[in-house]
């Protein structure tokens, strides 16, 4: 009979487990170990909190951290922490840690300097006492009433310490000698007493009695406990909009301002508790991890996490980081209780091939021929089809019928979501062999379901699927039904219009990547993400990428929800975005530092107004309603400052070093915990730059620093790129040596100023009058030297012009000899008066080549003709350019290029001048034999082109001369697509500075 109600009762528990609304909830909170990177004394951890500054304090069994992320700072025997445990910690007064040790010690961290509360020893030799046979008793907690009074719980005591005396609250007379606890509520300053409740328990019937004040209201108790418990000692008490929460053994009770009283039963000893008015109340149970509840005035909905752990303290940051200490395994961190993941036992951890929601309902593929169906948190499993291979990748409801896509077969599901019918396609027009569809995806209109396989699309008639439209260039992945008529498809390759009426698949441009997933938005347009080229929106037929910015991830999945945001998954997290044409697209990253449990993210869907996502890591949600953006600005402290390798007292106002002080390194605390890729640090030193640097770590470092006065201004940037609200500022001084100080330096440089004065002053007289006299000898000697060469070449040209005259009579042609002996009068007259000028207008010039090579078309009758074109931006009268450098170039055109030509083929000559800038550029170009011809040519008659060689010179002087008017020269020999020489091109610029 025993082992019969033994059998009843364990049936009874698993019932009860089973049917708690602690174990039907499927999301639990997501936290990861951070023990490792913190590298703490002990994994066995007691307490944690987060002072006013945003340090993080863990109690551990081997001493107590001081934590900052990239900083910790261990309190121990080494530095006057003698017992290293620590079972209480609190900042009462801001800037002051309370401690409360394993050796019943009471003390104060200020400053990072540890010392002995003035009660401490008071407390300590009352605690020692034995008491009703305990030799052994321990501190564990310290209230406060409201005189201010220190209301310190021990293992089976309560006493209150006063300015003056010490008093045992514990069996006081006055109090009923069945109460065994009495709870005193005054706000903020709610306290317990212990009235030796292990005596006061009712083992008959299991219950204790416990007495609450309020005022002049007060109300016993009775507390049922579960049969056999082992009762706890460690009892916590805290107070939030009025109402109290005190934990006995595994019970909370809940006590509101007229001492309506609600218990709760956890499945083992509560061994925490922590309660925030923004962030709710945390429950600490032994090897059952943390209950959290959002809102405590709804006590039925709740989180839960870290199973199988004992969470022995809870703290939410102010960046709303969750940090948890256990007593096996550490410190645990999530950087957002709002981010929650399913619970593993259903199979959720895996990689998704399906995640939709229809009607509330969200249908999730995780395993092979498996669906599952998530609703009001409890998930329903359903087996498939058998076949081995179907992954299952879509669902949709189509006139009150169910359609399932999978890779292996199309299928109609029931109400009860079992497969009742199967669609097939023929693969001819007989319809004598019908096919499997290996599906992608489903779609719809208003008439019709459309199925998409790699290759083709089918619509859905009568339960059998027909083909439409032509087979696709390229492996199809997703689609969009624009209406009966056009389809969009997402290929490997990029995008297609199908017009089924026309039987055309058309490719979008713009497009090459692989298209991932394509939906339609409010406005009839469509999004289409893709894996490679980021994200584009199809307006009317017209194509746009969306800027999303640096976030042009690999995107997986898109969907948008009621509020009109659009959520993306990628690569690196989840992106959200907001269309708007005023202010514009604003684009959100979300990654695991905001609280995801991986930054892969694979499928998306919404349901309930919380977007549940995929991962390799599992199934993850949140609301879409909040904001996962770390607004938090952080801050940035000085951990320690080193000059020259040695540590230094930085507590003035202004740090004053030495000349040879002028090496410095700063350590900072940056209190920042979520690690993203946007954290950094912005600095600037006044004095030595203004702008701001920035660094990823948490070390700044000046070297050889000068003597100055400097203003070193840190801010810290956190994960989601927000700034401080007010910048951490170090002024220090370098004090120069005496004999760099200014007055030092003042008399020293005029000392040497007024010698230095006399003796340049000397000096550079004799090099300026030595630099007059060899200037102008300079400049006699090349304008000598230009003149001498302009009268050689003027010769060179004169002789050349008489000989044509000479050739005219010779033939007896004495019409054309007169009158080209005017014209020869005129443009000797033009070169004589040229002559006397280094530079001349290009009007001057221009009117000289024309009549230059009037005579030589005269002489040579008409056998070429030319063209002069002038930039009608160039000021012809008022540009100079070098005399007769142009005409020299145009008469070894005329010459030795145009006159070789055969006698069939007309000869060209141009002259271009043009400017860009300061630049003038004159090019002359000829369609001749070529410079190679021309010197077979002149080889032959022995013939040596003096010109040429005298305009090389005179650029050469004239550049030396004036440096300021560059003159540079390229000769370019031109050929046709036959390699044949067809002409030559003087190219002269004239750079002005």
């Amino acid at each position: 009979m025993k082992a019969k109600r033994l059998k009843r009762f364990y049936i009874y528990i698993i019932i009860v487990f089973w049917i708690s609304p602690h174990y039907l909830y499927s999301q639990e909170l997501y936290f990861s170990s951070i023990s490792n990177t913190q590298n703490l004394p002990s994994l066995e951890t007691y307490n944690i909190i987060q002072d006013s500054k945003g340090y993080i304090w863990i109690c551990t069994e081997n001493g107590l951290v001081k934590y900052s992320r990239d900083y910790k700072k261990i309190f121990d025997k080494r530095n006057g922490l003698n017992e290293n445990s620590i079972y209480y910690i609190n900042e009462y007064n801001k800037g002051e840690i309370e401690l409360f040790t394993s050796d019943n010690r009471f003390l104060i961290i200020k400053n990072d300097s540890i010392q002995e509360h003035k009660f401490s020893r008071r407390i300590r030799d009352n605690i020692n006492l034995p008491y009703r046979g305990t030799l052994f008793d321990i501190g564990y907690s310290i209230n406060r009433n409201l005189e201010n009074d220190l209301i310190v719980n021990s293992k089976v005591r309560t006493f209150k310490v006063g300015e003056n005396n010490i008093e045992i609250l514990t069996n006081d007379l006055k109090i009923d000698s069945n109460v065994a606890f009495i709870i005193e509520k005054g706000g903020q300053n709610d306290y317990f007493i212990k009235n030796n409740p292990n005596e006061k328990i009712n083992r008959d019937i299991n219950y204790i009695i416990i007495k609450i004040n309020s005022g002049s209201k007060n109300r016993h108790y009775k507390l049922n406990l579960s049969k056999d418990s082992r009762i706890d000692w460690r009892n916590r008490i805290a107070n939030m909009n009025g109402s109290t929460y005190f934990t006995f053994h595994d019970k909370l009770l809940k006590i509101d301002n007229n001492l309506n009283i609600e218990t709760y039963t956890f499945p083992a000893v509560i061994t925490s508790l922590y309660i925030n008015s923004k962030h709710g109340l945390w429950i600490g149970v032994t090897s059952n991890g943390l209950f959290h509840y959002p809102d405590p005035k709804n006590m039925k909905v709740f989180s839960t996490g870290l199973k199988g752990l004992t969470v022995s303290g809870t703290i939410v940051d102010n960046e709303g980081g969750t940090w948890c200490t256990t007593t096996e395994k550490g410190v645990f961190y999530s950087s957002s209780y709002m981010v929650k993941q399913f619970n593993v036992l259903n199979d959720l951890n895996k990689k998704t091939t399906l995640l939709k929601t229809i009607e509330n309902r969200t249908f999730i593929s995780t395993q092979i021929d498996n669906l599952q169906i998530l609703k009001q948190n409890k998930i329903r499993k359903i087996s498939l089809i058998g076949t081995g291979n179907s992954d299952v990748v879509d669902i949709i409801r189509f006139k009150n019928k169910i359609y399932l896509a999978t890779k292996g077969y199309v299928g109609v599901l029931d109400e009860n979501f079992k497969l009742n019918n199967q669609i097939y396609y023929f693969t001819n027009e007989k319809r004598t062999r019908k096919v499997n569809i290996t599906a992608y995806q489903l779609d719809k209109t208003d008439n019709f379901l459309y199925v998409l396989t790699p290759a083709i699309l089918l619509k859905v008639q009568n339960n059998k699927g027909a083909v439409v439209g032509k087979a696709f260039n390229s492996k199809a992945r997703c689609f969009k039904m624009f209406n009966d008529e056009i389809a969009y498809l997402g290929c490997s390759d990029g995008l297609y219009m199908m017009n089924i009426k026309n039987n055309n698949l058309n490719k979008i441009q713009g497009i090459n990547s692989p298209v991932s997933k394509i939906i339609s938005i409010k406005d009839s347009s469509l999004l289409i993400a893709t894996k490679g080229q980021g994200l584009f929106q199809l307006t009317k037929g017209h194509i746009k990428k969306i800027n999303l910015g640096e976030h042009n991830y690999l995107l997986n999945d898109i969907i948008d929800d009621k509020y009109g945001n659009i959520w993306i998954s990628t690569s690196n997290g989840i992106l959200k975005l907001t269309l708007k044409e005023k202010p514009g697209i604003k684009v959100i990253n979300l990654n695991e530092s905001n609280g995801l449990i991986s930054k892969n993210i694979g499928n998306l869907t919404v349901s309930d107004n919380q977007l549940i996502f995929s991962s390799s890591d599992g199934l993850g949600v949140f609301p879409i309603t909040i904001d996962l953006i770390n607004k938090h600005r952080p801050n940035v402290y000085i951990n320690s400052i080193l000059v020259n390798d040695k540590p230094i007292d930085f507590k003035e106002d202004v740090i004053n070093l030495t000349n040879k002080e002028n090496s410095i390194l700063f350590n900072l605390d940056f209190l920042s915990y979520k690690k993203g890729k946007d954290e950094k640090i912005l600095y600037s030193l006044k004095g030595l730059f203004n702008e701001f640097r920035q660094t990823n770590n948490s070390q700044i470092y000046f070297e050889n620093l000068p003597p100055e006065n400097y203003e070193l201004v840190i801010y810290g940037v956190n994960n989601d790129g927000i700034k401080s609200e007010k910048p951490l500022i170090v002024r220090f001084t370098i004090q120069p040596a005496f004999w760099q100080m200014k007055i030092f330096l003042f008399l020293m440089l005029t000392f040497v100023l007024l010698i230095a004065y006399f003796l340049i002053r000397n000096i550079i007289q004799n090099i300026k009058e030595k630099e007059r006299e060899k200037t102008k000898i300079q400049k006699l000697i090349s304008e000598s030297q230009i003149r001498a060469l302009q009268a050689q070449m003027n010769p060179h040209f004169i002789f050349n012009a008489i000989n044509s005259i000479q050739n005219y009579i010779l033939n007896k042609k004495e019409d054309e000899a007169y009158d080209y002996l005017a014209r020869f009068s005129k443009l000797i007259r033009m070169v004589l008066n040229n002559s006397r000028e280094n530079w001349i207008s290009i009007k001057n010039e221009l009117e000289t080549l024309e009549i230059y090579v009037q005579l030589e078309q005269l002489r040579f009758q008409n056998s070429f003709e030319y063209f002069i074109n002038i930039d009608e931006s160039l000021d012809t009268y008022n540009t100079e350019i070098p005399a007769m450098i142009v005409q020299t170039y145009v008469e070894n055109a005329i010459w030795h290029g145009i006159m070789n030509l055969e006698t069939n083929k007309k000869g060209v000559l141009q002259i271009d001048f043009s400017k860009s800038g300061n630049t003038l550029k004159i090019v002359v170009e000829d369609n001749g034999v070529g410079r190679k011809k021309s010197n077979e040519f002149k080889n032959h008659n022995y013939k040596k082109s003096l010109g040429m060689q005298l305009v090389s010179e005179r650029i050469k002087l004239a550049n030396e001369q004036d440096p300021s008017n560059h003159i540079t020269l390229t000769i370019i020999d031109l050929y046709d697509d036959l390699n044949n020489p067809i002409g030559t091109r003087v190219e002269i610029y004239i750079m002005n500075s």
